[in-house]
Formats: C-alpha cells, structure tokens, sequence
C-alpha cells in the first residue's frame, strides 16, 4: 500500500491533473536531460512551443467546462500522432510542448504541421451542441550536438511561436539559428 502511495505521489507530481499529459516542471528536467545528452553524444533533437489561437475568446464565449474539454480533446489529439520517445506536455494555461529526440528539424515541422492540420479538420461542441474550429500556432527549434542552454532553447521557441502568432495564427514556424546562438549574427 505504501508503495502505490509513493507511487502516485509521483505520478501527480510529474503530470498535469486536467489533461494527464507531463506537467511543465518534468519537461524542463527532460530538456535539461536532453540537451546534455546531445552534447555528449550529438544527435538530432528538436522542441515545439505550441499554443492554442484564441483560447481566451473560447472560454470567455462558450464557457469555462467547455475549454476544459477542449484542452483535453487537444491533448488526446496529440499524445495520438506522437511517437513514444516523444515527450508531450502542458506547460500551462493551452500551452504545450512537445520534445522529439533523434529527430531532424524538418521532420519535426512536419509532425507539428500535421497536428496543426489535424487539429483543424476536428470537431468541437460547446454544450449547447453548436460546433466551433479550435487552430494552433506553433514554433519549432531544431538542435545537433552541443545545444544553448536550456532556457535559450525556450526563449527561441518561445519568440518563434509569438512570431507565428503575429503573422496571421494557424502556422507553424523554423526558428532561426541566430534566435538560438545570437552571438553567431
């Protein structure tokens, strides 16, 4: 009994309770994990910011209990179309990111485009039953070998998924070495 207790102590302490996916501290341990790993053995890594466009207006017009089940629509969404190295978490509020080692920059877009396009052929209800389209904006960074630190890494995400929000939503975009090594401009 009390090793069931510690290990759903551990369970909770890892994930996040509305959705189930890994919470926003476990991932940052991944990505410090991964990082270091790159820089030991090289290898193709990337990171995926990921936001849901106009999350606020879906609460504020349908409700609360219905953003709710959209965020865990959402996320069974993804966990379906990753693969299972890959680590999927919410960090918070609609935001996401998913870590994909071992996997190039561009194929790491692809994944993301295609969930971005997934996302926008699903169906969503509020509860009086009306339908309504839920998108995504997403930045991708892409690393080999020795990788910036980790909070560079989120930073470049991060600005990467903001500039994909001020150009139009709906998009997913590469960021740019420079975002990563700004000393290399």
């Amino acid at each position: 009994e009390q090793k069931r207790l510690e290990q759903r102590l551990e369970h909770l302490s890892v994930t996040d309770e509305l959705t189930g996916l890994y919470n926003r501290r476990h991932m940052l341990a991944r990505l410090d994990e991964m990082t270091s790993e790159s820089a030991r053995y090289g290898g193709d890594y990337a990171l995926a910011s990921i936001d849901i466009d106009f999350f606020k207006t879906i609460n504020d017009s349908h409700g609360h209990p219905t953003g709710d089940r959209v965020l865990r629509q959402i996320a069974d969404l993804l966990k379906s179309r990753i693969r299972r190295t890959d680590l999927l978490a919410r960090t918070g509020g609609e935001e996401f990111f998913i870590l994909m080692p071992h996997t190039r920059t561009e194929d790491a877009v692809q994944v993301v485009d295609d969930l971005r396009q997934r996302l926008q052929s699903e169906t969503f209800r509020n509860d009086a039953g009306d339908v309504f389209d839920v998108t995504l904006s997403a930045g991708v960074i892409g690393w080999q070998g020795l990788a910036p630190t980790t909070r560079r890494l989120l930073a470049a995400a991060d600005k990467t998924l903001y500039r994909a929000k001020r150009e139009g939503r709906n998009r997913v975009l590469l960021a740019n070495q420079s975002d990563l090594f700004p000393e290399r401009k």
